[in-house]
């Protein structure tokens, strides 16, 4: 899956702060239609919702 969409590093010269910024957009809609799939294959909310949880917070957790 695309973990990252947009990324970028914005500097803050007064401050002296670097901040770095990111979009999951697109893996978090991939994950959605994924574990949509398992709940409705499984006819099961908690099936679709465990899944969404274990695909959108896994590559989450390893970007």
């Amino acid at each position: 899956m695309a973990p990252v969409d947009k990324e970028y590093f914005k500097l803050n010269r007064d401050s002296k702060i670097v901040v770095y910024s990111f979009s999951l957009i697109r893996m978090f809609y991939i994950a959605l239609c994924m574990s949509a799939f398992f709940g409705l294959i499984s006819q099961s909310y908690n099936i679709g919702f465990f899944a969404f949880i274990w695909f959108f917070g896994m590559n989450w957790l390893l970007h």
